[in-house]
């Protein structure tokens, strides 16, 4: 039914409201593509100031919540187990110190029975010598006496050599527990006052953080909550901005109405002459009907938009200022506290390595210690039987000169001084064996202690676990920041530039009033009694995809303009309605 050419001939005038509709339906084409540009480009970009602003909404909220997530709970949980760790550590490490400096006091300490025997093994290869004279001057060809005095001078030479050994083993006992402890003293030195301020620091950091989360969180929730309750009005903006192309649509609808009007004017048309009269005075109404409502419903909606933006531009300022500033004071103090956790935590791991590292050396120490003082003691044994042999030499030696009578009274004397070396042997060996057998226990104690290593291990894993999750959850809050600092004032940006836009929104307006005067101006000269074609409105009707459209449509033409079987199937869009709700 619609016609592409319309203009008539110049033999065969147009009538006033035919050319009424061609101006009309031109004026309105072109405002209906300036109304199109303008709302897509203004939708679209709230359609991104929502989006920013849900994003600002979860920055404020996740600030806070980085800091009470179950993440940094295990850090908090993490810094309490390495707290008391390092106060382990610190006693230990005293406790370690003392027992190995009980060794070295031990190994040091042998020192004196230790030159008591080699004094008596040298009195013993004196004496052995004096006897050996003795003998010869008592016994003469008495073989038997001279060769017991040459098993003394052996016995005394083989218990000097004893001894040079035993006090070669010492002397390598000491210099490794002189390493030790002095590595323990280093390490003591170095850290013994950091031990306890780094436990204080983190016990401090953690309470620090406890405050700020407390101080802070309520109100960034708040601030989230105003974030998102804006980003909801502007949503409500965006589907308000749906007027644009529900307008360009019904506009598209009243031009369609106007062509109709044209087409009726053609000697072609398909409308029974006999209807055409009434039906172009009903068209002519419903088209300025049509127009009529279009308009209010444009002018309802945009000023809706028009006051709603500036509003909520203010209202976004003031709640992104109120956020970024309670952001940046939790960011900038939780900051500064995780960086020196961070700090700390190293200086900790640090620790741990040089604490390794001794007690390390004082594990292989203690061993060494241990094995050595093995050998000692085996070594002491041959230093007993040497104790054992002088007195048998003693009991000897008295027997032989008993029965020399006279000739070996000189050499009771001997015999006498024997019993007197073995006696001091005895004691000096004993002393020597008390010592070792403490420091084998010390030693045992040391290298048999708490699995050190398995312990350092743990520790070391706990330490970085939680330097990581104190990184992440600082990368999780400057994410957060940078959301703040960025897509805040770009939501601003765009409010603002969309209440400046939608000043003009109205301006189109007047053409339309315009046009509307010109179709009722015409009502006079087309007015017509009759019944129209209700096969022109039913088409029209089939047309329209708006309920509003079906409202009027069906107010001016009745049951003449409804076609039964389309009834209202094409209501597609209700204003109310917010397509757009799926996106916030």
């Amino acid at each position: 039914m619609k016609n592409e050419a319309v203009p008539a001939s110049e033999a065969t005038p147009l009538d006033p409201l035919t050319s009424l509709a061609i101006g009309v339906g031109a004026t309105l084409a072109e405002t209906r593509a300036a109304i199109e540009s303008s709302f897509s480009a203004t939708g679209d970009s709230l359609v991104e100031c929502t989006m920013n602003l849900n994003a600002v909404s979860a920055a404020h909220e996740g600030l806070p919540g980085a800091l009470d997530g179950e993440e940094f709970a295990q850090a908090e949980a993490s810094l309490v187990t390495i707290s008391e760790e390092l106060a382990r550590i610190s006693g230990s490490d005293r406790g370690d110190e003392s027992e190995m400096g009980e060794l070295e006091k031990l190994a040091t300490d042998m020192a004196d029975p230790l030159a008591e025997l080699r004094k008596v093994m040298l009195l013993l290869e004196i004496i052995s010598a004096n006897a050996g004279i003795l003998a010869a001057e008592v016994s003469g060809e008495n073989t038997e006496l001279g060769a017991f005095t040459g098993n003394m001078i052996a016995l005394a030479h083989g218990a000097i050599d004893g001894l040079a050994t035993f006090a070669k083993s010492r002397s390598v006992v000491l210099n490794q527990l002189s390493g030790a402890t002095a590595a323990g003293k280093r390490f003591a030195e170095t850290h013994a006052d950091t031990l306890e301020h780094v436990r204080t620091r983190l016990t401090e950091h953690a309470d620090a953080i406890a405050r700020y989360r407390a101080s802070a969180g309520q109100q960034l929730a708040h601030n989230g909550d105003a974030t998102r309750r804006i980003a909801t009005r502007v949503a409500d903006v965006v589907a308000a901005m749906q007027i644009g192309d529900i307008t360009r649509q019904r506009i598209e609808h009243v031009e369609r109405g106007l062509e109709m009007l044209v087409e009726l004017s053609q000697p072609d048309s398909a409308v029974d002459p006999a209807l055409r009269p009434a039906t172009r005075s009903q068209l002519r109404r419903l088209v300025e009907a049509q127009l009529r409502d279009t308009i209010a419903e444009y002018r309802d909606r945009t000023q809706f938009i028009s006051q709603s933006l500036p509003q909520l531009a203010d209202d976004t300022d003031r709640v992104l200022a109120d956020g970024d500033a309670q952001a940046r004071t939790l960011t900038m103090s939780s900051g500064d506290t995780l960086a020196g956790m961070l700090a700390d935590l190293r200086q900790v791991r640090s620790i741990f390595a040089d604490f390794r590292s001794v007690h390390g050396e004082a594990d292989q120490t203690a061993q060494a210690v241990a094995t050595a003082i093995e050998e000692m003691v085996r070594q002491l044994t041959t230093i007993d039987r040497i104790e054992r042999q002088i007195r048998m030499l003693s009991f000897n030696m008295a027997a032989r000169c008993n029965r020399l009578g006279e000739d070996g009274r000189a050499m009771t004397v001997i015999t006498q001084q024997l019993r007197e070396l073995a006696m001091r042997t005895e004691s000096a060996a004993g002393q020597v064996q008390g010592y070792l057998g403490d420091g084998a226990k010390r030693a045992a104690t040391i290298a048999s202690g708490d699995d050190r290593s398995a312990e350092l291990a743990r520790l070391d894993d706990a330490t970085n676990e939680t330097i990581a999750r104190i990184e992440h959850v600082t990368e999780v809050m400057n994410g957060h920041a940078q959301t703040l600092a960025e897509r805040g004032p770009g939501a601003l940006a765009i409010l603002r530039h969309a209440a400046l836009a939608a000043r003009s929104l109205d301006d189109v307006t007047e053409v339309w009033d315009a046009a509307l005067m010109e179709i009722e101006a015409k009502q006079d000269l087309v007015d017509a009694e009759g019944e129209p074609d209700a096969a022109t409105f039913a088409e029209l009707r089939r047309s329209y995809t708006m309920d509003s459209e079906r409202r009027v449509h069906d107010e001016i033409c009745g049951a003449a303009g409804f076609d039964e079987e389309v009834g209202t199937s094409y209501a597609t869009e209700d204003i109310d309605d917010d397509p757009l709700a799926a996106l916030f």
